[in-house]
């Protein structure tokens, strides 16, 4: 054989191999990943509720004469005030905002009055509104915000009046029970 073939014939064993040589030379090492924090009681509670969950708020609105109902647009004359307490421990960017579901929880078309859920001979013609305390302006139920607070205080109090209103939709009002839920969101860093 011909040094020059030889010396391409070498060559090209070692071009097979290097690949394997490579492969040979590799390490594996192996590590852990370490995850580690603390799990805390929630920094907010609402009306002095210390579990997960908030807690029901019943607003009782008690009777009210059918001709005693007003419109959404005006300062209702009848209303129950109410204040719901949070307390705040280190917590920033607080909100609380409401959720209604349009036509689940509002009159059809309306983001402002709550329909009445109640069983049995609901009364007709007649919803549920909140209202700025002491104010004709109503709370927009489906997208509305009753708190905003970046740095909130310790002890927070949301105050608004509710109020009986009239469906704008029904001409005619009857008498009976009424009954309406209002969903909330409580969020916070």
């Amino acid at each position: 054989m011909k040094p020059k073939h030889s010396l391409l014939a070498l060559v090209a064993v070692f071009a097979a191999a290097l690949p394997l040589a490579s492969h040979a030379a590799a390490v594996t090492r192996t590590g852990t990943i370490k995850f580690t924090g603390k799990v805390t009681a929630p920094s907010c509670s609402v009306d002095g509720s210390t579990a997960m969950a908030i807690p029901a708020i019943d607003v009782a609105l008690g009777e009210i004469s059918m001709d005693k109902v007003q419109a959404l647009a005006s300062r209702p004359s009848h209303f129950k005030a109410h204040s719901i307490k949070i307390a705040c421990k280190g917590a920033t960017n607080l909100i609380v905002s409401l959720k209604a579901k349009d036509s689940t929880h509002t009159l059809p078309g309306q983001t402002k009055i709550l329909k009445n859920t109640a069983s049995g001979s609901p009364a007709a013609g007649v919803g549920i509104a909140l209202y700025q305390t002491g104010k004709a302006t109503s709370y927009d139920l489906v997208s509305g915000q009753l708190l905003n607070k970046p740095s909130p205080s310790a002890s927070e109090t949301i105050t608004f009046d509710a109020a009986y209103v009239q469906d704008p939709a029904v001409t005619a009002m009857t008498a009976g029970p009424v009954q309406a839920d209002l969903p909330f969101e409580l969020s916070y860093d």
